[in-house]
């Protein structure tokens, strides 16, 4: 669950940053 949290920040940060990495992450998902 730990490694589950980090990476939700990592993606959260990363969207606040540049809102266009969200999508090619979603895309990739």
């Amino acid at each position: 669950m730990d490694g589950f949290d980090n990476k939700t920040n990592v993606i959260v940060i990363a969207a606040t940053n540049r809102p266009d990495i969200l999508d090619s992450a979603l895309l990739r998902a």
